[in-house]
């Protein structure tokens, strides 16, 4: 697969800590994975031995048949134990009791709920309804989300997609008003992973996004009209004959290098 559990070592390792602190095993805590899409990140923690009690939201039942079906096919004794449950991130609040979780983890979901137009109160909104289900005694919140300065500058492909590059950027909340919505929270750090959102073999490879398979790895193609798709690749396509092809991409890797893709936020209950 294209899309992997980017920063998951991360994330275990604050799990431990967590259960560390609360002088309990991992088994004893409780995760919540909101927008847990296909199960890829409940993959990295089991693979990881991480076995904390997994709770997945996702807005789609194809994504929810999907996980259920793969995770199914293992033995139990790998998959271990897990629910699913369907709803509307914009309908709040949640059908979750208060503190109910010792992790809350969301990735990469934010642009799905603002327009852009809307001051993302969708999001801040969400922030608050994640601050009430979070365990008020060591709880955290891990997110990551991106800047729009990491969307705009930190892909390859926002050079032959600048109009769909800038939409998409201004559904991520600015970085500053992001954490102003964490106020349930009492400290958030944030750092930048080194690596991109794909596998780095895939994302480097430029020509394969002439294949819809490849497009689809990222919501931003979804935002390319016909035209602009056209016009996009045919960019590309000179850049490629032209003997380009290496100088465009150590252009786009350094700045890529410089701002990254994503931004790990954590926020911490204390």
């Amino acid at each position: 697969m294209a899309r992997y559990p980017l920063d998951v070592d991360d994330l275990i390792s604050r799990i431990d800590a967590l259960a560390a602190l609360k002088q309990c095993d991992v088994t004893d805590l409780r995760l919540l994975d909101v927008g847990a899409g296909s199960g890829n990140y409940y993959d990295a923690l089991r693979g990881r031995s991480c076995f904390i009690q997994y709770h997945g939201l996702d807005g789609s039942q194809g994504m929810i048949n999907q996980f259920k079906a793969k995770e199914s096919a293992k033995e139990e004794s790998i998959r271990g134990t897990f629910s699913l449950q369907r709803c509307n991130l914009k309908e709040l609040p949640l059908d979750l009791e208060d503190d109910s979780f010792d992790v809350v983890m969301i990735t990469q979901v934010l642009h799905h709920l603002s327009d852009g137009t809307d001051e993302h109160r969708p999001v801040f909104d969400l922030m608050r309804e994640i601050g009430r289900v979070t365990n008020s005694d060591g709880g955290f919140l891990w997110c990551q989300t991106q800047t729009q300065e990491q969307h705009t500058d930190g892909f390859w492909w926002s050079e032959i997609t600048p109009a769909a590059s800038a939409t998409l950027a201004a559904r991520f909340p600015p970085m500053e008003k992001f954490i102003e919505s964490l106020a349930s929270f009492s400290a958030v750090e944030t750092h930048v992973p080194e690596d991109p959102l794909m596998r780095k073999d895939i994302y480097l490879d430029i020509e394969r996004a002439y294949t819809l398979e490849y497009r689809n790895c990222d919501s931003n193609w979804s935002l390319v009209t016909p035209e602009d798709l056209e016009a996009g690749l045919a960019k590309l396509r000179a850049i490629i004959d032209g003997g380009m092809k290496e100088k465009f991409i150590e252009q786009r890797e350094a700045r890529r290098r410089e701002v990254g893709q994503t931004t790990t936020v954590v926020a911490m209950m204390t």
